[in-house]
């Protein structure tokens, strides 16, 4: 009995996470960062952290998250960065997190900062995609914005590395 529902459990992760592979069209890289690059709104360098940070996270690079939050919270000082305090406020309390698992519990905060940053700001639009893990935080489920069709999952890393899936093109 015990078997059967380790068994279960296992095709319920499959199922709900998939396997992680696609076609060719699904892996593309899109070229939105380079976007985001050659805009001039003061805003672009939140969004290509945000990136940065993502990575970090997909790696468990711990280091790498310290670094580019410090990095981005020292643009942050800057006047025409003023307007955006709930952002800096997040990536605050992203910097001061310290073990991984926090930084990625900090990280659904700041993803939903970015969210609204792009659906309502003049960013460039472009192929951006809200992801949702399912199974993130006990299965309450996350989301994290991407600027790749392949699901590179920033809340389990290694662990469910292709868990997820696109639920809007912003």
């Amino acid at each position: 009995m015990k078997q059967i529902a380790i068994f279960t459990a296992m095709l319920m992760m499959v199922i709900s996470c998939g396997s992680g592979t696609g076609d060719a069209e699904e892996k593309k890289v899109s070229n939105d960062l380079e976007i985001y690059k050659k805009s001039h709104n003061e805003a672009r360098p939140m969004v290509e952290f945000y990136f940065t940070i993502t990575e970090s996270l997909v790696a468990g690079d711990i280091d790498l998250a310290n670094d580019a939050s410090t990095e981005l919270l020292a643009l942050m000082k800057r006047e025409e960065f003023a307007e955006y305090k709930e952002i800096k406020a997040v990536v605050s309390k992203f910097r001061e997190a310290r073990s991984i698992e926090d930084k990625r519990l900090v990280y659904v905060s700041y993803t939903n900062e970015i969210y609204q940053l792009l659906k309502n700001g003049n960013l460039p639009k472009g192929e951006l995609f809200l992801m949702h893990c399912p199974m993130a935080f006990e299965n309450k489920g996350a989301n994290w914005i991407s600027y790749r069709k392949e699901v590179l999952n920033p809340y389990f890393g290694e662990k469910m590395l292709n868990c997820g899936a696109i639920t809007e093109e912003l």
